[in-house]
């Protein structure tokens, strides 16, 4: 069975890689603090986790870990637990801000060459050919970004699971307070990115240009002469848009349930 880090670098977009979150560093920071803490069964000691605050140990811990631990062991959990949290935003910080860039060339994308009302009556081949490349390039980009958007949101489930499969005994299960504490504020980069605002204006924009421009296709096609070759090429590009249309769709499921995602 194929571990999920590897799995994981497979499905990285090329020209994303550097800004994809790092599975493997988090799993590193992971393995860093189960080296530091000790073996405790049955006992747990309860924090509150803020993605804007560092880590914070209730006032109550349970009774036999008050026996057995010091403060300074306290603040050496703290300590450990907000270099993981660091890390985490550090990580989900490098992608948003990935996000923020494509997000910019998609809006110059469709500025350029979708919102304005194109007469694409009185196109000639080439320009039939030139528009359908550039209705190509914008969604292929869309659905690169909201495969970016799926993964490295999974990726940062998975790294919390990993994280409260290991230390549910010390702190409970972080990862849903941390996700859901995310969500719950409207202005959060988490919320705004799962939003998927621009993929979905792109989506609509694109498919309905095809439409319009498949259709004046055909009308030129019926009135030109028009070689094989340019007629294959045309089909191939209309074919592939729509086929991204359709991959960048069959994320709606995770797009409609992502506030419920953070359970498990």
């Amino acid at each position: 069975m194929v571990k999920y880090g590897k799995y994981y670098r497979d499905l990285q977009i090329p020209e994303f890689i550097e800004s994809y979150i790092d599975y493997k560093k988090l799993k590193q920071k992971i393995k860093q603090i189960q080296n530091h803490l000790p073996q405790i069964n049955n006992n747990s000691i309860n924090f509150s986790i803020n993605s804007n605050q560092n880590l914070k140990l209730r006032p109550t811990l349970a009774s036999s870990l008050e026996e057995q631990e010091s403060p300074e062991k306290d603040d050496k959990y703290l300590m450990l637990l907000n270099e993981f949290k660091n890390l985490l935003n550090e990580e989900f910080q490098k992608c948003f801000k990935f996000f923020k860039l494509i997000r910019k060339q998609l809006h110059n994308k469709l500025n350029r060459h979708l919102y304005t009302q194109t007469n694409y009556t009185s196109y000639n081949l080439e320009e039939f050919m030139k528009e359908i490349t550039n209705i190509r390039g914008t969604i292929y980009l869309a659905k690169c970004l909201n495969d970016f958007i799926n993964d490295n949101m999974t990726a940062l489930k998975k790294i919390l699971k990993k994280f409260d499969k290991k230390f549910s005994n010390y702190f409970g299960n972080i990862g849903p307070k941390y996700i859901l504490e995310n969500l719950s504020n409207k202005h959060s980069d988490m919320e705004y990115l799962l939003q998927f605002k621009i993929i979905d204006e792109t989506s609509t924009i694109c498919e309905s240009n095809l439409h319009l421009l498949n259709e004046c296709f055909k009308e030129y096609c019926l009135n030109n002469e028009v070689s094989n070759e340019s007629k294959v090429e045309f089909e191939e590009k209309y074919n592939s848009i729509n086929q991204f249309i359709k991959d960048i769709d069959e994320i709606i499921y995770f797009r409609i349930q992502y506030k419920e995602w953070f359970y498990y």
